[in-house]
């Protein structure tokens, strides 16, 4: 009606670090900015590589950023807990007990990104069930173990160099549990991620204004299933060799008994 046009491009991110090829695109406005990218954590079997990048409007405020996943391990096995206590790594996860979705975002995510912010004040917290529906999310233990999900939202207003702002958070918590079968007893182990993790930004009651371009980012994202297959592969090699490990280390124990 006004005759304003706003135009988006194609953004396109190739995995330099590891696979070297696209890993995923989508659809931005095109006098914004990238930045951010992907990390190869090699110590980690269960998630090798992690992403975290923002797109924003060089001549205002408004900002879509992504998170990195988060990935925990946790367990009933108090011998186990025992070699490997709360805070510890359990092959590149950190042992801890799971939370849902709005602890997750309340208590880990924005403690840890905005934290030092001033006047900072949580609007909404609330459970966001749809969300991980929508994603079909904690679907995957196919008839082993169980799974699970929770979403939630997080609104919050703050002061950033003296202005006023609003951001929305959003986040899922999966959850996938499967027992071990021990001497005397079957004890439960769980992998748990906060995943999913992006927020929306902008100047104080303008929010609402910039809802369509972050709707067209978000819908418009898209995995190269070439890159996933590869990072798939990538997985299954370092289980592998982590099991070989695991196996290496027995044989020296018994060899040593």
């Amino acid at each position: 009606q006004t005759g304003k046009i706003l135009r988006f491009k194609k953004y396109t991110y190739t995995d330099t670090q590891g696979t070297g090829i696209e890993a995923f695109s989508f659809l931005m406005p095109s006098d914004w900015k990238f930045e951010g990218g992907m990390r190869w954590i090699l110590d980690n079997p269960v998630m090798p590589s992690a992403t975290a990048f923002r797109v924003y409007n060089p001549n205002g405020r408004d900002e879509f950023e992504v998170f990195e996943t988060h990935s925990y391990f946790w367990t009933n096995n108090l011998q186990l807990l025992g070699m490997f206590p709360p805070g510890s790594k359990y092959f590149g996860s950190v042992v801890k007990k799971p939370v849902t979705a709005q602890s997750a975002l309340r208590n880990i995510i924005l403690s840890e990104q905005r934290k030092r912010l001033p006047d900072l004040k949580v609007m909404k917290d609330e459970n966001l069930q749809q969300l991980p529906q929508a994603l079909n999310a904690g679907k995957q233990a196919q008839g082993f173990g169980t799974s699970g999900a929770t979403g939630a939202k997080l609104r919050i207003s703050y002061t950033h160099n003296g202005v006023p702002m609003e951001e929305e958070f959003y986040a899922v918590v999966e959850q996938f549990s499967f027992p071990v079968q021990g001497m005397l007893t079957t004890t439960y182990n769980t992998m748990w991620f906060v995943d999913y993790i992006f927020s929306f930004k902008g100047e104080k009651g303008k929010l609402e204004n910039s809802t369509k371009i972050f709707q067209t980012i978000t819908s418009s994202f898209k995995l190269n299933p070439k890159w996933y297959a590869k990072y798939n592969n990538i997985i299954e090699y370092m289980a592998q060799q982590q099991i070989r490990q695991i196996h290496s280390v027995g044989e020296f124990s018994r060899m040593m008994s």
